[in-house]
């Protein structure tokens, strides 16, 4: 990642944003960095081969090539934030369903495993944006994840600040013994207050 980043100033932006729309693999984020580097350069030796750069701009030659290469990055840079943005609105409007339904599973007498569990064979066609991070959540916890680390990379999943007071929560639940129910409740209520604002704005 620190080689990446110095080649291109934008990674770590870049890396957020693929793990916003769902990417999660190290390879896949080097095949997706260098693909756009490629493309990049790619785009800046046709412009150079193919560009008629007779008359008095010939030093256009040695500037137009780099500026095609930084404008396609741009480009696909762009084209992925606007994509990660969507995502972000849609886990953001399905949050307090999920938060309220998870609360649901708790009430009943559940244990966080088994909530976390049964909200996952239900939330699918409900909550899709939700359901993909709450699949790998269950994912790792099968793979032997501690909860902490599970947990956290489920928020970060999200990609939503609004999922960090509710991973501070599950944790704490797990480590302390927190109660979660009321607290769950009262960060749904925020949640549809906050899109109840938004939607008025």
């Amino acid at each position: 990642n620190q080689i990446l980043t110095i080649v291109d100033p934008t990674f770590a932006s870049f890396e957020r944003a693929l793990r916003s729309i769902g990417v999660t693999s190290p390879s896949a984020f080097f095949g997706a960095e260098l693909a756009k580097l490629l493309g990049g350069v790619v785009c800046a030796v046709l412009a150079a081969l193919f560009w008629n750069w007779s008359g008095p701009f010939h030093l256009a030659k040695f500037v137009v090539p780099p500026v095609v290469a930084l404008v396609v990055i741009g480009v696909v840079n762009r084209t992925l934030d606007r994509a990660a943005m969507a995502r972000r609105r849609r886990v953001r409007s399905e949050l307090a369903l999920a938060t309220e339904m998870l609360g649901i599973f708790l009430e009943g007498g559940q244990t966080l495993d088994q909530a976390f569990r049964g909200f996952c064979d239900v939330c699918g066609r409900a909550l899709p944006s939700v359901a993909t991070a709450q699949r790998a959540l269950i994912a790792d916890l099968n793979n032997g994840i501690s909860y902490e680390k599970a947990i956290m990379r489920w928020a970060a999943s999200l990609d939503v600040d609004e999922a960090k007071p509710l991973a501070a929560l599950f944790i704490e639940s797990l480590l302390h013994g927190t109660e979660l129910v009321t607290h769950m409740r009262q960060i749904s209520a925020d949640l549809l207050h906050a899109r109840s604002l938004a939607a008025r704005a």
